[in-house]
This record gives C-alpha cells, sequence and structure tokens, in this order.
C-alpha cells in the first residue's frame, strides 16, 4: 500500500491566521498562525467539488506541510496573508489510507 502522499509544499503558499470561537460566543484574542496553506476560490476549483453554501472557497491545510496545521472548528474566523476576516462555514477532514489525517478544506466566506 502505498501513502497518500502531502500536498506539496511549493502549492502551500499562504498563511492563516485563525481565531477560535470561545464558549461564551466571542474569539481568541490572540490569532493562531498555520503557515502553508492554499486558498482556492469556488470558481476556481472545477467540477464535481461542491462549496457550501454562501462560501466563497475552500482552504487547504496539510497535516504535515502546513506549519501549525490544527482542526479548526467550524464558527471560527480566519484571514490570510493579512486579508479581510471570513467566517469558517464548514471543515472537512479527509483521511489517508491508514485512517490519519491527511489534509482539512477549510470552506470559507
Amino acid at each position: 500500500y502505498r501513502m497518500i502522499a502531502p500536498i506539496p509544499a511549493e502549492l502551500l503558499s499562504e498563511t492563516a491566521e485563525v481565531r477560535v470561537m470561545t464558549e461564551g460566543g466571542g474569539y481568541e484574542a490572540e490569532p493562531r498562525r498555520i503557515e502553508g496553506v492554499r486558498f482556492q476560490g469556488a470558481l476556481s476549483l472545477g467540477h464535481g467539488v461542491s462549496v457550501a453554501d454562501g462560501a466563497e472557497g475552500i482552504v487547504f491545510i496539510d497535516a504535515a506541510n502546513s506549519l501549525g496545521a490544527f482542526a479548526i472548528p467550524e464558527g471560527s474566523l480566519i484571514r490570510l496573508d493579512g486579508g479581510r476576516w471570513r467566517g469558517v462555514l464548514k471543515v472537512e477532514e479527509l483521511h489517508g489510507l491508514y485512517g490519519q489525517i491527511h489534509h482539512w478544506e477549510v470552506h470559507i466566506g
């Protein structure tokens, strides 16, 4: 059996900052950084890829090659390369052959 290769580092050119939603309904004051993510707008994803209602696109976070990667809770805020904050609408966790996390697809809008 062959392991599924990580998303190539050269495709992971953006940095995300995430403010996780707290139990009280606010957000953590200090954003968490994830270096090496990839954003693809809804229109560039191609056929067969469904984007959550209202999402502008998907941020791909690789379990191996994205520095600081973690499972972002839905409802958090995210921004890319210092841009504007967007909401995390849906998070999909994709697994490799042995059940390990391969990458996350984070629908933002």
